[in-house]
C-alpha cells in the first residue's frame, strides 16, 4: 500500500494583530475597539459583567478563502426600577394615597413652579 504524500505544507497563520488590522479594510478592527469601549463603559456604570465575542467563519473558494466575522457583544445594563402606586378601593392604581385628605387649591396645577436663584 503507497503512503500519501502531503500536499503542501502546513498553514502557518499570521501574527493576529496584524490579520484583524487586514480585515475589511481596518473596519473589523475599528469596530472591536467601539464595541470593547461600549461593553467596558456600560461594565463601569453598572457595575456588572459584560461579554464580547468574535467568531471567525473561514470558507474555502478555490485557491482562495473568504473570512467572514461575527462580533457579538452583551453589554450590562441598568436594572428597571418599580413604580409605587396605590391601590384603590376598584383595584385600580392611583399615584396619590386615595385616604389623603385634600386642602383646596393644592393640586399639583396650582403650584407654581420654583424659581432658580443665581449669584
Amino acid at each position: 500500500m503507497k503512503e500519501k504524500e502531503p500536499i503542501a505544507k502546513p498553514y502557518e497563520a499570521p501574527d493576529f494583530a496584524e490579520f484583524i488590522t487586514d480585515l475589511a479594510h481596518g473596519d473589523i478592527n475599528q469596530k472591536l475597539t467601539d464595541a470593547l469601549a461600549e461593553v467596558t463603559n456600560a461594565v463601569e456604570e453598572t457595575g456588572k459583567v459584560g461579554e464580547l465575542s468574535i467568531k471567525f467563519t473561514v470558507k474555502k473558494e478555490g485557491k482562495m478563502a473568504i473570512v467572514a466575522v461575527d462580533i457579538k457583544k452583551k453589554c450590562p445594563e441598568h436594572p428597571l426600577h418599580g413604580t409605587l402606586f396605590y391601590i384603590g378601593d376598584n383595584g385600580e392604581l392611583l399615584r396619590d394615597d386615595p385616604r389623603q385628605l385634600r386642602l383646596k387649591g393644592l393640586d399639583d396645577s396650582a403650584r407654581t413652579p420654583l424659581r432658580t436663584v443665581e449669584d
